[in-house]
């Protein structure tokens, strides 16, 4: 009696364990969309996985930090009536963002490593668990590849590896999310055959909404949500003629590089978003025969 006690109340610490990576995951997304609206992300031009948890903390660190910034493009083609003023307020996003990251690190490894001593996994789950910390490795490295793509020759970073990163923490996100509800539900049948169809439509919904991040990510390394900004139409066409020369000039990569394709693209996938959103709710009374 005591050991189902003991294990019930294990398994509620690590629900709550779980649940509050997401939360930060979650967290980290929205941090990382500031430092990108604020153009913070290239403010910080070294990763130095202990010695960059402290800021600067006197006059001569920080203008050592800025110096570092002066060498990279961004500075020299855009930044460059910037004060050290100027500069501390860009680098503070980015020295949050990555705080941040360190933090989560910590929160999965620390309680990891004490359920893990006292047995709370079985081979399976700490598979899953591996797993995570797999994800969450790789989402910090796919960060700095990022940032590295806009340290030599652009201003900004490439929009292909803003796209590999975020989607990524989507992943990390739905992964971890997936796990804790396997401990939260740990007695769940399997989808009846019945449901299929409900099942198969979650899938597409979550592969069309995964194509609408990436697209998005797209528009953001881009910029191409400036070029038209009237909704629901382009300027005056639902379809703008920019899309169409812009196919007919570069072919099927402007369906990654042009501004007005990739803009179209990100329009139009997210009416099929909706769409299957409310498909999915619709077939979901399924769920009344279970």
């Amino acid at each position: 009696m005591s050991t189902e006690i003991c294990n019930l109340k294990y398994r509620k610490a690590i629900i709550i364990w779980l649940l509050t990576g997401c939360l930060l995951i979650a967290a980290m997304v929205v941090i990382g969309g500031i430092t990108r609206l604020t153009g913070s992300g290239l403010s910080i031009t070294e990763w130095k996985l202990i010695h960059g948890t402290i800021p600067p903390l006197n006059e001569k660190e920080w203008i050592e930090e800025f110096d570092s910034y002066k060498t990279i493009p961004q500075y020299k083609l855009l930044n460059y009536n910037f004060s050290l003023d100027d500069f501390k307020q860009i680098y503070f996003w980015e020295y949050f963002h990555r705080l941040l990251g360190r933090v989560i690190g910590m929160v999965f490894f620390f309680p990891f490593l004490f359920f893990w001593i006292n047995k709370q996994f079985n081979n399976e789950r700490l598979r899953k668990m591996l797993l995570l910390f797999f994800l969450g490795g790789l989402q910090g490295f796919l960060g700095w590849f990022m940032v590295k793509s806009g340290l030599t020759e652009r201003t900004s970073v490439s929009h292909y590896r803003l796209a590999i990163h975020l989607i990524s923490a989507f992943i990390t996100f739905g992964a971890t999310f997936y796990v804790a509800l396997d401990y939260i539900f740990p007695k769940r049948r399997e989808y009846d055959l019945h449901l299929k169809k409900l099942y198969k439509l979650s899938w597409i919904t979550m592969i069309v909404l995964c194509v609408q991040i990436i697209y998005g990510a797209f528009v953001a390394g881009l910029k191409a949500g400036r070029i038209f900004n009237s909704f629901p139409k382009m300027d005056d066409n639902w379809i703008s003629d920019a899309v169409g020369m812009s196919l007919q000039k570069l072919g099927a990569i402007a369906m990654f590089d042009a501004m007005p394709v990739v803009q179209v693209i990100h329009r139009y996938v997210a009416y099929a978003v909706v769409i299957l959103f409310f498909s999915s709710i619709f077939h979901s009374k399924e769920f009344k025969h279970c």
